[in-house]
């Protein structure tokens, strides 16, 4: 009784199953788009260590350029490497503390208006070679300036300013290579890296990350771009750089202290917009730059000038606008003129003798013509053509000798032929 029941419960269980309507297997659930992260990997830049480090510089330079001069007060005193000049080896060192404090504070203050602890330079060891020769360099003229004019108690001894000059340059490029191996190791020169985002993406921008990139040595990092306002961009960017999202995230990305530098790439944003750029960069304390894209062809004269407070920018004034220019023009031009005479002098008088042989006119050919700014100049040339009478020019003048080669030198000259016009082809048909 039991077994029948079962199998009538199975049974209508089955039916009604088979009356329920089928539906289809649902979709395999699609994985949920990752939101996009605009965060900066590692954007974190210790500025504390960036002072740090260049604390250390000028307290190294300082012990460095003291220690020089004391080993040049020594050569000149107390050695005899220097035999000329006069010899005073009771010189008291104390005599000379008062000019060494002069000499190193006039040093230091020389390498900082050269901008030698800007943090920007102390990666770029070539630089920093360079503004310490600059420095020390003018240290040294100005120290013999002032001992000829001034009169110091005791005087200055100038083979003393000479040997301090040679051991601080050697010192100082010494000092500053291991201090410069120190910098490049990462943990450390990521601090003075500067980060750069960009603002659209074109030509230019892939040049500049490209630089930045192959040369370890610039300060800067290239953190990634945003799109402009639309979300697109002039030129798709690279896959290494990062898109950190469109130009309505970059006031989110500004407040995370996440960029330093600003770099607008596409100038086709309307006025307004890059206003805005600008501002919000002011308030968030981050430099803002523009690729000039539209001075390519005056690049390397690119000024920036006010006028009655009104900011211009464009190319600068012409090479012939300054005086140098125009008097080194000028002397270039009649040196090269006297040469060239003289080298065509057989050419010039065989000219003229065959001129002279067979016109009786005049040998030169003088006219008047137009020249810079309206000014009148004469030129002359040798007769084309020969000299004859009104009455029997009727029949054309006949050509010179000089003339004719000038003539059949003008015709071999390739020219430039323009195709002719339909209707201009029927004319002449």
């Amino acid at each position: 009784m039991e077994i029948a029941m079962a199998a009538k419960t199975r049974t209508g269980t089955a039916r009604t199953e088979e009356q329920q309507p089928r539906t289809a297997a649902p979709p395999p659930a699609l994985p949920k788009p990752v939101p996009h992260q605009n965060h900066v990997k590692d954007s974190h830049r210790d500025l504390k260590a960036v002072d740090f480090w260049i604390s250390i510089a000028l307290l190294g330079d300082t012990l460095v350029i003291l220690s020089s001069q004391m080993l040049g007060f020594w050569i000149k005193f107390r050695s005899s490497w220097l035999p000329v000049g006069i010899d005073t080896p009771d010189m008291p060192f104390h005599h000379y503390v008062r000019l060494i404090a002069i000499g190193t504070m006039f040093l230091l203050s020389t390498f900082a208006f050269l901008r030698l602890y800007s943090s920007r330079n102390l990666l770029r060891y070539r630089d920093v070679a360079m503004v310490i020769l600059k420095g020390t360099t003018f240290w040294l003229f100005a120290y013999l300036g002032l001992s000829l004019e001034l009169k110091f108690n005791p005087p200055i001894s100038r083979l003393y300013v000479v040997s301090s000059y040679v051991v601080c340059i050697g010192f100082l490029l010494v000092w500053r290579a291991i201090y410069y191996r120190l910098l490049r190791v990462e943990c450390i020169a990521r601090n003075f890296r500067q980060r750069i985002l960009f603002v659209g993406w074109n030509a230019d921008a892939g040049q500049l990350s490209t630089a930045v990139e192959t040369d370890s040595r610039h300060p800067y990092d290239i953190v990634g771009c945003v799109s402009a306002e639309g979300d697109r961009f002039q030129m798709a960017p690279p896959e290494k750089i990062a898109q950190l999202g469109s130009y309505r995230d970059l006031p989110k990305i500004l407040a995370r202290k996440e960029v330093d530098i600003v770099v607008l790439a596409d100038i086709e944003r309307s006025f307004n917009e890059i206003v805005d750029i600008t501002n919000l960069c002011e308030r968030e304390y981050v430099q803002f730059k523009v690729i000039p894209s539209y001075f390519q062809m005056t690049l390397a004269g690119l000024h920036l000038e006010s006028i009655s407070s009104v900011p211009i920018l464009g190319a600068a004034e012409l090479p012939l606008d300054r005086l140098s220019n125009r008097a080194l023009k000028r002397t270039v031009d009649i040196v090269g003129a006297l040469v060239g005479l003289c080298i065509s002098a057989p050419l010039i008088f065989t000219c003229g003798l065959l001129v002279y042989l067979e016109s009786p006119g005049a040998i030169f050919y003088r006219q008047v013509r137009t020249g810079r700014n309206g000014d009148f100049s004469r030129s002359s040339r040798f007769a084309a053509c020969v000299w004859m009478p009104k009455k029997a020019a009727r029949n054309g003048p006949r050509k010179t000798i000089p003339g004719a080669c000038a003539s059949v030198a003008s015709c071999a000259r390739p020219t430039s032929t323009r195709p002719r016009s339909s209707g201009t082809s029927s004319k002449a048909t």
